[in-house]
């Protein structure tokens, strides 16, 4: 039986005394959910950065005031996912009496 050390954590191995047989037991993972997001944030931020150069090489006008203001748009939507992003990687979870809780 070997205890493991888990993103800082010590999570001790269950006792094959206490383990049901036949009972599937899967090993705790980090979650990809916050990994994604991050690089779906990179990736907008790259299409608003695109899109502003576009808007940028434009003559002043409609279509440059759409372009400016549809990179302004990808551009926060970037940020709200890298912020979702960087608080999704910082949650923990731990036991409760009752249920799992989310610390954040």
């Amino acid at each position: 039986m070997v205890d493991a050390v888990y993103l800082g954590v010590h999570v001790p191995a269950v006792p094959a005394s206490h383990r049901r047989v036949g009972a599937t037991v899967w090993p705790a993972r980090r979650s990809t959910g916050g990994d994604a997001a991050l690089w779906a944030s990179g990736g907008v931020a790259v299409l608003a950065l695109a899109v502003l150069v576009l808007a940028a090489t434009r003559e002043p006008g409609g279509g440059m005031l759409v372009g400016a203001l549809t990179a302004l748009v990808l551009a926060a939507l970037a940020t709200a996912l890298f912020l979702w992003a960087w608080a999704y990687r910082h949650l923990t979870y731990t036991l409760g009496d009752q249920a799992l809780e989310v610390c954040v």
